[in-house]
């Protein structure tokens, strides 16, 4: 039966770090286990890219674990955006729109 391994603390969830996403399956289940738990909207602060990549660091993103608050934000558009984008590094706005797929994007050009 699996079993997550739940982190000590929200504390110690970064999804910033490519070793969390690197993990086994049992850590990474075990943070959203945890969060859906404690602290199921929770904010995190974005990649820092290293300084060979010309990209700047973003300003973070909202993480919503539990189903009824996913539902609740996506039917909510005028409280909950998408369509500035949706990837953990931020795109220009042109580039947004080019490579924009139905998730990043708002009603009524969603629906």
């Amino acid at each position: 039966m699996f079993q997550p391994n739940l982190p000590a603390s929200v504390a110690d969830i970064h999804f910033d770090d490519p070793a969390f996403w690197n993990a086994p399956i049992e850590q990474r289940e075990g943070a959203f286990v945890l969060l859906r738990r404690e602290q199921p909207m929770s904010f995190h602060k974005e990649f820092t890219p290293p300084p060979e990549v010309p990209l700047p660091q973003g300003p973070g993103y909202w993480s919503v674990t539990r189903h009824a608050d996913v539902l609740t934000a996506s039917r909510r558009s005028a409280l909950f955006c998408s369509g500035q984008g949706t990837q953990i590094v931020d795109l220009p706005p042109q580039l947004s729109e080019f490579f924009g797929s139905m998730i990043a994007m708002d009603d009524p050009r969603h629906a």
